[in-house]
């Protein structure tokens, strides 16, 4: 069977993208990942990112400027300063929740993708290959 090599996050770059290095970026790409190598493990043809076809950028961020301030974008939406911060600091809450197993944790980020999967990440969601001609 063939090896691959498979990158996410900071440690990739796709070529012809303006994505910007961000954790929810490395989310999106770690479902192209992880379909990936479930295809290969089947010897499937493999899915492909969907930046090269859709131009999907991420529509989420949230970036700490200090323990009051942050910056967040879900959407169209915009937000800076406390709320920013406060969110942010509900996201690292949560995901270290999630992290531990804790039920909290793990509701809350299942909500959150089944959400935010059908919103703002709609088009990224791996693309499959074509089908071969017939």
């Amino acid at each position: 069977a063939g090896g691959g090599v498979f990158a996410l996050g900071d440690a990739m770059v796709l070529r012809g993208s303006g994505h910007t290095k961000l954790g929810h970026t490395a989310e999106v790409q770690s479902k192209v990942v992880c379909e990936n190598i479930r295809r290969m493990r089947r010897g499937e043809a493999l899915c492909r990112y969907p930046a090269l076809e859709t131009g999907f950028e991420s529509n989420m961020y949230c970036v700490s400027l200090s323990y009051t301030h942050a910056s967040m974008r879900f959407g169209d939406v915009v937000s800076n300063g406390f709320l920013a911060a406060f969110v942010k600091w509900c996201v690292e809450w949560s995901k270290i929740a999630q992290a531990r197993n804790r039920l909290v944790g793990l509701l809350l980020w299942r909500m959150s993708d089944f959400v935010t999967g059908r919103t703002v990440d709609k088009d990224s969601q791996p693309l499959l290959p074509e089908a071969p001609p017939r």
